[in-house]
Formats: structure tokens, C-alpha cells, sequence
């Protein structure tokens, strides 16, 4: 489990998706677009 701050967005709930960079979310998606980028950066290497 990581800590991060969700001061950056509103109407943000406990299994949302989000977009982080260093521990802010930046940016919320919806679940298709979660689990591409994930696949997305296993593919690349990236440990996700």
C-alpha cells in the first residue's frame, strides 16, 4: 500500500483509478484505460 496526496483532485473515492507522479494523483481514469497503461508499461519493462 503507498500513501499519496489526492489534494490535486475532487469527488475522489477509495477503488478509483488514478494517474500518480510523484505520490500525486493527477489524473482520474476509468478502469479500460487503467489496465491498458498498465499493460502498456509491463511491456516496456516498467514494474507496475
Amino acid at each position: 500500500m503507498k500513501t499519496i496526496s489526492t489534494a490535486l483532485l475532487d469527488g475522489l473515492a477509495i477503488g478509483d483509478y488514478v494517474i500518480l507522479h510523484v505520490g500525486y494523483a493527477l489524473a482520474k481514469v476509468d478502469e479500460d484505460e487503467a489496465r491498458r497503461t498498465l499493460e502498456m508499461l509491463r511491456e516496456s519493462g516498467v514494474q507496475a
